[in-house]
């Protein structure tokens, strides 16, 4: 043992003394690495890791996608009807459910927003199912939701968020959880109350703090980024004929200067039909304007014993229409023309119906009419002044 540590002495001694005299500086060697010049640089290397490492990430966001499925075959559409049948007085009824499909890492809360086009769907329910074994955040607890239905908007919001525990005073720690593969969000149904196609939505907006904007949120509140994919609603159904309603306007002769409040119309229904039966909310003039919800009445208008219903339109509403359809001045030169306005409707089991009626239009010709005219005569004969409603411009003949 001493004669091995006394070599090793020696050694070191040897090896001092020729650093010494020879200034000779011990280094770490290194195999010196050389490659070929179509090689790529290093740097270069580093920027395809990157860009490498930046794609692996947004593919992982694209795999994390919200959908909209059929409650029953699970799929991204679906077809209502029947072209040989017509549609039922209550519409077709369906679920969908809404999930999370993909990897997500500490989830701490969601809010789900659905658009659907109001005048094809209405949203009947909506609900968060906790008792779900496949809802994202089943057995979690406590746990809190939030439920809105906004048919009038067209939208449907649904939320829900893990509790948070406080280890120290002020200092909280939000419950998460770690999803993957496909993971149920919440449910909704819907009625389609209309033919065509519709398309359900996951909306989302450019604000995170939008209150109708779509959100996943991690422990730290900060938003989860995601795609969503739509929901196709197709109803087919046998379109029933138009009914012929008799329609009775009034006033029958309408002053365009008048300072009236209200159109009334009636509206009788040939045999078969109630009146009683129609859905005010769907009567239109000319398909413009639309019917007031009130004052309404069923009666017998003319007496000739069959009901009517008294609905009323805004006459302000229905003149500035008639206003855009009368192109010109020079068309009331007289004072006066005759207009059909056409009145359209649905009774409540989606029946169409149909009716017209002509009525005399009055405009008292202003002031300044008899002045334009005086003007027009200092043009050549060649000239005239075309009067509109937005004013005259000077045009010539021939």
């Amino acid at each position: 043992m001493r004669r091995a540590v006394s070599r090793v002495m020696q050694t070191l001694f040897f090896v001092g003394v020729l650093t010494l005299a020879f200034n000779v500086q011990l280094v770490k060697v290194e195999p010196e690495l050389t490659s070929p010049d179509h090689y790529p640089a290093f740097q270069d290397v580093l920027n395809a890791n990157e860009q490498t490492t930046r794609l692996a990430l947004e593919t992982n966001l694209i795999t994390r996608t919200i959908r909209i499925i059929d409650a029953k075959t699970g799929l991204d559409s679906i077809t209502l009807g029947s072209p040989t049948e017509p549609m039922p007085s209550g519409g077709y009824p369906f679920t969908v459910n809404v999930t999370l499909n993909g990897t997500t890492d500490f989830l701490h809360s969601f809010q789900i927003v659905v658009e659907f086009n109001k005048t094809k769907v209405k949203c009947t329910a909506a609900w968060i199912p906790r008792d779900d074994p496949n809802f994202v955040f089943y057995g979690e607890s406590p746990l809190m939701g939030s439920v809105g239905v906004y048919n009038a908007l067209g939208l449907a919001i649904l939320g829900s968020s893990l509790s948070s525990d406080y280890v120290v005073p002020d200092h909280e720690v939000p419950h998460y959880v770690n999803v993957s593969g496909e993971k149920l969000l919440c449910q909704i149904n819907f009625t389609a109350i209309e033919t065509g196609i519709s398309a359900l939505e996951i909306l989302t907006t450019e604000e995170p703090t939008d209150p109708w904007n779509t959100t996943l949120l991690d422990t730290n509140n900060l938003p989860i980024d995601f795609i969503s994919e739509r929901f196709l609603v197709t109803v087919v159904a046998l379109k029933p004929p138009v009914v012929k309603a008799c329609i009775r306007i009034q006033p029958r002769v309408l002053n365009l200067r008048s300072r009236g409040r209200w159109i009334t119309c009636y509206i009788e229904l040939p045999e078969g039909y109630d009146v009683a039966d129609i859905n005010v909310s769907s009567i239109t003039l000319d398909n413009i304007v639309p019917a007031e919800p009130r004052p309404i009445a069923i009666g017998d208008y003319d007496f000739d014993g069959i009901p009517d219903l008294m609905v009323k339109f805004d006459r302000a509403q229905v003149k500035s229409y008639i206003r855009s359809k009368i192109y010109t001045i020079q068309r009331l030169r007289k004072g006066f023309m005759t207009l059909t306005l056409t009145i359209t409707g649905k009774l409540n089991d989606g029946t169409p119906f149909e009716g017209s009626d002509t009525i005399k239009i009055i405009w008292r010709m202003p002031k300044w009419w008899r002045f334009l005219n005086l003007l027009s005569s200092a043009f050549d004969r060649k000239t005239r002044l075309r009067v509109t409603l937005n004013g005259f411009e000077k045009y010539r003949l021939g």
